[in-house]
């Protein structure tokens, strides 16, 4: 009796320890990770920097892998289509006076001579004197809002209105935390641009990263606003050159045949502290400010002098 007593003893530990194994087994397979699957709409929608989540198969198995190494982020290799981030939303600013006529939320040309620029004999007396006007002319002003303002922007089709490609263009996209702020200036003929304007600009296409990062300047001038920003931005006679204090990116396609030039410039504020505390200071005050860019290619021998602003706008209330 004790000897079958002590066998049912060991026969019920035994059931338990099945049972235990057949729980843990069933635990671990619960825990274990799954693979997730990237369905094929989430992968034509992936460009460059723009966020697209990463979408689970619900028929996907656990055997199933995923590489995300095969470049679907190179900016270089993927292009816009009409279904691509459709977080982005456009708004092209009107030019002045504006869709009610009151002059806010709109863009216009502002004169060329307010903007100071390296004289002819600059490197010898430092004096600036009231810049010719500029040779690439405004096409338009847009604003996107986005949750992840994307970089190469020119690759989306709607860029201004669809009509981005019909000219040769030259564009400057500030990448900010809320979307992007993007204006186009028409690139003439080099023939119809100053011999020294058009050496300076050639040189500039041809040049480096480095380069560019060095020659590239901006001009804000407040011309309506409240003295704060007007403090903040200084009297408008002292360009920053954009690449020593903020990160700039570079697409540019040179013009082939059926295809214009189109020349973008980023400049990615998020990454910039510096320029992030400025936005933060100014941007409460917008609704009641004028502020005029202009854009100049440095001067920095006496043949690139006097210096000439490359293309300028201005935008009103925003």
């Amino acid at each position: 009796m004790g000897c079958q007593n002590e066998n049912n003893v060991q026969l019920e530990k035994s059931r338990e320890a099945k049972a235990k194994q057949s729980h843990d087994a069933e635990k671990k397979k619960v825990q274990q990770p799954r693979h997730v699957i990237v369905s094929q709409k989430s992968v034509d929608k992936v460009d460059g920097p723009i966020e697209t989540s990463l979408v689970a198969d619900t028929d996907a198995t656990i055997d199933e892998e995923v590489s995300n190494d095969d470049g679907v982020n190179d900016t270089e290799d993927l292009e816009y289509d009409d279904n691509v981030d459709d977080s982005l939303i456009m708004n092209p600013l009107p030019k002045y006076p504006g869709r009610k006529g009151n002059g806010i939320d709109c863009w216009s040309k502002p004169p060329d001579t307010i903007f100071c620029v390296r004289g002819p004999t600059y490197l010898q007396d430092r004096i600036k004197i009231p810049s010719k006007p500029a040779p690439f002319k405004c096409r338009g002003v847009e604003v996107w809002n986005a949750e992840k303002a994307p970089c190469h922007i020119a690759r989306h089709p709607s860029m201004l209105g669809g009509d981005l490609h019909k000219e040769d263009t030259f564009m400057i996209n500030f990448v900010l935390p809320f979307g992007n702020f993007v204006s186009y200036f028409a690139v003439p003929p080099i023939e119809k641009m100053t011999p020294t304007f058009a050496d300076v600009w050639t040189k500039f296409l041809k040049g480096d990263k480095a380069y560019r990062d060095a020659r590239l300047k901006m001009l804000v001038v407040c011309r309506e606003g409240p003295w704060i920003v007007k403090k903040i931005i200084g009297k408008g006679n002292a360009p920053c050159v954009l690449g020593s204090c903020i990160p700039l990116e570079y697409y540019f396609r040179e013009p082939t045949e059926g295809k214009k030039a189109i020349y973008e410039v980023d400049i990615v504020i998020g990454d910039s502290k510096l320029a992030n505390n400025i936005l933060n200071m100014v941007q409460g005050h917008t609704a009641a400010m004028t502020l005029a860019f202009g854009y100049i290619i440095e001067g920095v021998s006496d043949a690139e002098l006097p210096e000439q602003v490359m293309c300028s706008f201005q935008v009103h209330h925003m």
